[in-house]
């Protein structure tokens, strides 16, 4: 170290205002020798509190049920299993039912992106279970600018005109509903090539022929998926498109 430096570091050390020196470290009981054993034999000390074991593991045994899986296979073997088994059927019925995707041979020089099962516990106000959710979602983050997406914008909320619309229904004394649309970004329309892999939980069905490698086996993106960069967009777009579709009905029968 520099004299100058160690000078100044000197003169801080010793200077009045700063008190006493700062005490020793302890160690941590976690660190001292035997003392797991110590913890384990319940052997009374007067330099930690003891932790039966016994509670630890009944504690982690007891929260693993509300555990979310981190994928299909995982969620299978979870005690909870039969629930997550039922939401991945669910969703897997959605996208088949809104033909969000086509099995299809990846073309060449195409770069295909990932996907994986995303499980979430969804839980009361109280810490109960209200519901299970499982989404299927394209990793995103592997898309290709100009390639897998063009453009990409995020449309907010504007809070003061959502304040003022409140208003409004308060001093004329209207009634304000809320609108949840579910699996909102699979109403949009996919704007770009996109090839994504096969997800967990489904293959191509026969037997390949020859020289045929399931690799080459992808699904093709025909609707908007969770996960993709031009989600929101796609989305914003289809709903926007919608809205003024409808709102010359609306008008007309107000009036």
């Amino acid at each position: 170290m520099p004299p100058a430096i160690r000078s100044l570091t000197s003169d801080f050390e010793h200077h009045p205002d700063n008190g006493p020196p700062l005490p020793a470290k302890c160690v941590s009981h976690g660190r001292l020798p035997g003392a797991l054993a110590k913890v384990n034999l319940m052997v009374a000390d007067e330099e930690y509190v003891p932790v039966p074991v016994v509670d630890t593991i009944e504690c982690v045994f007891t929260t693993s049920a509300t555990m979310e899986p981190k994928s299909l296979a995982e969620a299978v073997v979870c005690p909870d299993g039969e629930s997550w088994i039922a939401v991945a059927l669910s969703e897997i019925k959605v996208h088949l039912e809104n033909r969000t995707w086509e099995l299809a041979h990846l073309p060449a020089g195409c770069r295909v992106i990932g996907s994986q099962w995303v499980f979430k516990v969804k839980c009361k106000a109280d810490g109960l279970i209200n519901k299970y959710k499982g989404q299927i979602v394209a990793q995103g983050f592997s898309q290709v600018h100009r390639i897998h997406y063009n453009e990409v914008f995020v449309s907010t909320a504007c809070m003061a005109a959502m304040q003022v619309v409140i208003m409004i229904v308060v001093a004329e004394d209207l009634e304000l509903d809320l609108v949840d649309i579910s699996t909102a970004f699979l109403n949009g329309e996919i704007d770009a090539e996109v090839y994504m892999k096969i997800m967990e939980g489904l293959s191509v069905e026969g037997d390949p022929t020859p020289r045929e490698d399931l690799k080459d086996w992808v699904v093709h993106l025909l609707k908007g998926l969770y996960g993709i960069k031009q989600g929101l967009q796609n989305w914003a777009l289809r709903l926007h498109s919608v809205l003024m579709d409808i709102s010359p009905s609306v008008h007309s029968c107000n009036t």
